[in-house]
């Protein structure tokens, strides 16, 4: 590649600002939050959220699914006869395959 060339790349970032106020709802405090930051964040009526706190003030954000995790012993253990699949004879190897 020929040094006299600059190649650029431009990544749009945006923050999506909106102010609401804090609401009393029965015995309770709540916040709105406006329809537009709900879609950018994918969430929706029924949505986990995670408050996190820190020194300047806090994020409200869609709770991760935690994926579960999985041992061998675990996955293993529910091979069955029903569930266990045939060995494939895949021929002789072919350039420099090793089997």
């Amino acid at each position: 590649m020929d040094r006299n060339y600059l190649i650029s790349v431009y990544i749009h970032v945006y923050t999506l600002y909106m102010t609401t106020k804090i609401a009393k709802w029965g015995n309770s405090l709540g916040i709105r939050i406006p329809k537009e930051i709900l879609l950018s964040l994918g969430a929706d009526v029924g949505t986990e959220i995670e408050f996190i706190q820190n020194k300047n003030g806090f994020i409200i954000k869609p709770k991760e699914l935690r994926q579960k995790k999985y041992s061998l012993k675990d996955l293993s253990s529910q091979i069955t006869k029903k569930n266990r699949q045939e060995v494939v004879d895949w021929d002789k190897p072919v350039g420099r395959e090793v089997w």
